[in-house]
């Protein structure tokens, strides 16, 4: 075992033991603390730590959390109310109206009279028969009260930062919003975590120095002699490699050769010679 942890140790690179050493003094720290300490950037600190992960030396835990708030059209719907919501009101007075005169009535235009008259009926607030947008029971109960959407637009428009979170009753409005194009911006924060696992355990209490390691030889250190004082990184040459598939026959040839085939299994025969082409 001892044997193997050495191995490992020296196959190590120097990020992924500067990523541990910190560990050991912090198991809780960030990507950021980490390459703020050790002059690391993301990047590395990220690479190392998958190349940890690979090894089954650490964990890797990723954490996405989105914000949501309002698009400049949310911010207007939520100020002037969905246009379904203002087709809504109108039928509220009016009990109906001719679709015709739907953006003279309403003060909506044509692109949004469309998608509002979808809403309307996918919410059950109105009907259309023969070209005219009827009330429902429904839609006058609605008449006098918010949709569990126009909730989640109030709700986002009092918190203008943005929110994280929705409680039990705005769920089913906030995926109603989803839904719809151009009302919520979703702005994604990633977050990783670390945890070190018993290998990298084991790794840490043998213990191990950082120590600037040789990738590539100069020409002056080869000239001169330098290469014999420096330190270089173990390769495991036993590595699984990545897979190289050979070449492949074109496709026009397969079905050449299959049609070849067919034809010799139906009992034709096939001559040779300069007189006979496969191709012209």
């Amino acid at each position: 075992m001892s044997e193997d942890i050495s191995k490992t140790i020296n196959e190590l690179h120097i990020y992924e033991k500067k990523l541990l050493k910190e560990l050991e003094a912090n198991p809780e720290a960030t990507p950021e603390e980490i390459a703020d300490n050790t002059g690391m950037d993301i990047k590395s600190v990220m690479s190392a730590a998958g190349s940890l992960a690979s090894k089954d030396i650490i964990a890797v835990d990723k954490k996405v959390q989105e914000t949501y708030s309002l698009t400049e059209d949310g911010l207007h719907y939520a100020e002037e109310g969905l246009p379904e919501r203002r087709i809504l009101d109108v039928l509220a007075e009016k009990n109906q109206i001719h679709m015709k005169d739907l953006a003279s009535e309403t003060g909506i235009d044509k692109k949004e009279a469309n998608i509002a008259l979808g809403w309307l009926r996918r919410k059950d607030w109105a009907q259309i028969d023969k070209g005219v947008v009827n009330i429902t029971d429904f839609g006058k109960e609605f008449s006098d009260k918010l949709g569990a959407d126009e909730k989640v637009l109030d709700y986002l428009k009092a918190n203008a930062d943005g929110v994280k979170l929705f409680t039990d009753d705005l769920v089913d409005g906030f995926k109603k919003l989803t839904g719809r194009k151009n009302i919520l911006n979703i702005k994604k924060e990633t977050s990783h975590s670390f945890k070190i696992l018993p290998k990298g355990e084991e790794i840490l209490k043998h213990g191990f120095t950082i120590q600037e390691q040789a990738t590539q030889l100069t020409h002056d250190q080869l000239k001169e002699g330098g290469w014999k004082s420096l330190q270089y990184r173990p390769y495991d040459i036993n590595a699984d490699a990545p897979v190289f598939f050979a070449g492949k026959k074109h496709p026009l040839r397969v079905i050449i050769d299959e049609i070849r085939e067919i034809f010799l299994n139906m009992g034709f025969s096939e001559d040779k010679g300069s007189y006979v082409e496969s191709a012209f």
